[in-house]
């Protein structure tokens, strides 16, 4: 997105994402077990482990990144009294469309990746949907997210909308 679109906030946001991700992660050994044990059969695919996981975890990191440009679009409304000052309207609408862009992103790699753990699951188990949780919430995820799309597109809401709807989506 950033060599596209060459804007420096793209980085920042995702320097700051990134610092924050990594510092939860180090404490994320004090919830999980820490001790290493043998992976179940199903989980010995590297060829479909990696395709998938690489494809969720980009998509998941592409939403994490417009929750970080919202939460700056809704700093600049914030700070602009609702996107009434000067050249604040201009920036409000160029982070708008780089949130956009980003969830676009998203969508399609989650989308991807959840087609991909569907082909993996049918290759492993014989079936290609069992309606577990993490099943069922990468659904309602990507179902949510398309809607947000859906609406931004159609006209439904406006510039404060769209920011918020993606600060809540990502909770």
């Amino acid at each position: 997105l950033y060599w596209k679109h060459k804007q420096g906030v793209i980085l920042a946001v995702a320097t700051g994402l990134s610092c924050f991700i990594l510092i939860a992660a180090d404490a994320a050994p004090a919830i999980m077990d820490p001790g290493i044990h043998p992976l179940v059969p199903v989980l010995r695919s590297n060829y479909w482990l990696t395709i998938h996981v690489l494809t969720i975890t980009l998509g998941y990191a592409a939403f994490a990144l417009t929750l970080g440009l919202a939460n700056v679009t809704l700093w600049q409304f914030v700070r602009s009294g609702g996107g009434k000052k000067g050249g604040a309207t201009a920036r409000i609408e160029n982070l708008n469309q780089l949130t956009y862009r980003a969830m676009q992103f998203g969508v399609v790699l989650l989308a991807a990746g959840t087609i991909l753990g569907g082909i993996w699951a049918d290759y492993s188990w014989g079936r290609f949907w069992g309606w577990d949780p993490k099943e069922v919430w990468a659904l309602i995820a990507l179902l949510g997210y398309i809607a947000i799309l859906h609406a931004r597109y159609a006209g439904w809401m406006g510039q404060f909308g769209y920011a918020a709807w993606t600060v809540v989506s990502f909770m």
